[in-house]
């Protein structure tokens, strides 16, 4: 039996609607763009794995970190005008993380704004990356450095999507959904652990649809308080300042990991400081590592601490000579603190 219900629909944020039929999805998309012109992009793995995706989608894009850039969204763009899509448009993204940002990007700056319409397909999209409003691309390799928040006027959760998922991605989503339930709760957590260590835990639909959804409802809860980023979102940054260094590093060296893996590690780096800082207890860290180790999630080794930590100074959360660096003590427990990105980068140096 489908399962379709709204499970947000807030003052700041777009309608945010999950499903499990591929015939309600075709629908809702359908309903949200009734009477307007759409444009719908697809990723070109989900066009040749899903026809029904195919059928509907005007233009393939490459998802990738070395062609998230401004590039292609020029060429959204151009694809776009060619076809004289005027300003009541709808541009609808189907695809991962890097769809849903350059798509959101792209409808945020063509004729000054049209709507946008996330669809995502993948575990990271669907419990992070499409909902919130975030967009952008890369620049020489630094991660999101241009973009804007601009809220979707909806975003879709297609389930059976993850069907068709290899485990490489499936991994790579797990890792923000650990990272969303660190912030939330230790009982979310402990739900994670339970749920996603044992094997073949994806291919439970009831419990990743669970999980989704609750993801989605803790990140949605803290946007709808802080739409703009200006205090309490910047939370949901946990991992990501070590995280977007470990991904520079590898774009630069052409070997790019998944942006969740990059995040696990992150998160690890961030446990480690938290208790050089006497934030977090001491232990804490190795406790986290044989958690993500049970999780199959990367712990150490990705790129050298030495190599990434002057990234730091260049992250788009860098503010003159600091930087809002998201602490963890304990599941539930995280807090951002503006330390010195000089004295950042001795205590990550000193992990070595």
């Amino acid at each position: 039996m489908a399962d379709n219900r709204i499970i947000n629909s807030g003052k700041h944020i777009g309608k945010v609607l999950i499903t499990d039929d591929g015939k309600s999805l075709l629908s809702a998309i359908e309903k949200e763009t009734e009477g307007r012109e759409r444009i719908v992009i697809t990723d070109r793995y989900v066009a040749s794995y899903h026809r029904d995706m195919a059928n509907i989608s005007d233009m393939t894009a490459e998802s990738s970190e070395e062609k998230k850039n401004l590039s292609s969204i020029e060429d959204i763009a151009s694809f776009m005008l060619e076809r004289n899509i005027g300003r009541n448009a709808v541009l609808v993204g189907i695809g991962g993380g890097i769809i849903t940002d350059m798509c959101g990007f792209a409808a945020s700056i063509y004729k000054r704004g049209i709507s946008c319409i996330n669809i995502p397909t993948t575990l990271l999209s669907q419990v992070d990356a499409s909902v919130g409003g975030k967009t952008g691309v890369n620049l020489h390799g630094y991660k999101n450095i241009l973009g804007t928040i601009t809220q979707p006027q909806a975003t879709i959760i297609y389930t059976g999507f993850l069907e068709t998922l290899p485990y490489t991605e499936i991994r790579s989503g797990l890792a923000e959904l650990v990272k969303t339930a660190l912030i939330r709760s230790e009982e979310f957590y402990d739900e994670c652990l339970e749920s996603c260590s044992m094997e073949g835990w994806y291919k439970n639909a009831g419990s990743m649809t669970a999980l989704i959804e609750k993801a989605c409802l803790t990140k949605l809860e803290i946007v709808e308080k802080d739409p703009y980023e200006k205090g309490l979102r910047r939370i949901l940054n946990l991992g990501h300042t070590y995280g977007h260094a470990i991904e520079k590093y590898r774009i630069d060296r052409k070997s790019e990991i998944s942006h969740g893996e990059a995040v696990a590690e992150g998160i690890i780096i961030a446990a480690k400081i938290s208790e050089r800082l006497s934030i977090a207890p001491k232990g804490f860290s190795e406790s986290l590592e044989n958690d993500f180790r049970k999780l199959d999630l990367p712990v150490s080794g990705l790129a050298p601490l030495d190599k990434i930590s002057g990234f730091v100074s260049n992250d788009k959360k860098a503010d003159g000579g600091n930087i809002n660096f998201i602490t963890i003590a304990a599941p539930g427990k995280v807090e951002q603190i503006s330390i010195n990105i000089r004295e950042l980068e001795r205590i990550c140096l000193s992990l070595q």
